[in-house]
């Protein structure tokens, strides 16, 4: 199978948003090497309820897949003094009705529980509401990343609604838990 990897023309235009600690930045042809290098982390793992005992290993080629996947999507590489700590995205955008998906993943545990995540947040969902003028951002998340949730509630995400048993974890059928924001309840600092 041969991985295409998108030209410029046809990645979507990514700003750089830098926040107090943080910047974003579009994917970068380096930013496979970088996530190598971090590999798999198991708390994080954890976190999207996978066992990091089944997780296979890193590979150049699963990287290259995975800057591949960050280029064609409206994305974001989460930078801390220039090293790669994570991504944020928007996706499945539905722009008649000015709404999208947003997903978030640090990928090295060293960096939870500081406020990058939130930081990182702030700066797209402000980027959503008013430089793309979305009205509303969903998100999904399993019910045992109490991290996570309490992370999207304290940023004004609402539960919506419960999806039962959407998960297969290693511990057994996890539910996902629903999340909104609507621009008109987004209260930016």
């Amino acid at each position: 199978m041969i991985n295409r990897i998108p030209h410029a023309a046809d990645q979507p235009h990514v700003p750089t948003l830098t926040g107090p600690r943080i910047v974003l930045r579009a994917p970068q042809s380096g930013d496979a090497a970088r996530r190598l290098a971090l590999g798999h982390s198991s708390e994080v793992l954890q976190a999207y309820g996978m066992d990091s005992a089944t997780v296979p290993s890193l590979t150049e080629t699963a990287c290259e897949a995975w800057l591949a996947e960050q280029q064609a999507a409206l994305a974001w590489m989460i930078t801390l003094g220039g090293d790669l700590i994570g991504t944020v995205r928007l996706h499945s955008h539905v722009m008649a009705d000015r709404r999208a998906n947003l997903a978030i993943g640090l990928l090295d545990a060293a960096h939870l529980g500081q406020g990058y995540g939130t930081e990182a947040l702030r700066l797209v969902i402000e980027q959503a509401f008013d430089g793309m003028g979305l009205n509303r951002l969903s998100l999904r998340v399993l019910d045992t990343n109490e991290r996570a949730i309490r992370c999207y509630a304290r940023l004004g995400f609402v539960t919506e609604g419960r999806e039962r048993q959407s998960a297969r974890t290693a511990d057994g059928w996890r539910d996902d838990v629903m999340m909104g924001l609507l621009a008109s309840e987004w209260v930016p600092d």
